[in-house]
């Protein structure tokens, strides 16, 4: 649940302020319109599926997370100076 939560935020302010590395990262045509709905793409496109077709949302926040933590997005901050974590 910790990678969930986590990978929601990076995707919220990722989505916000590096559309264009996260959609070239990848390879998303359009940004969709929740965090949520982005890290289940991210799943899509890594292949982290269950049976039926289902993405597994655990392995993807976490394939999301691995790759921001190492610097595979580019260079990203989720935060800014003077702003607190809490207001992203």
């Amino acid at each position: 649940m910790v990678y969930e939560e986590l990978a929601v935020f990076a995707a919220q302010t990722l989505m916000a302020r590096y559309p264009d590395q996260v959609m070239a990262r990848y390879k998303i045509k359009e940004m969709p319109e929740t965090p949520e709905l982005l890290v289940e793409k991210i799943g899509m496109k890594r292949g982290c599926m269950r049976k039926g077709g289902i993405v597994d949302i655990q392995k993807a926040s976490e394939v999301l997370v691995k790759e921001l933590r190492a610097g595979l997005l580019g260079p990203v901050s989720l935060e800014r100076p003077g702003e607190a974590a809490d207001q992203v």
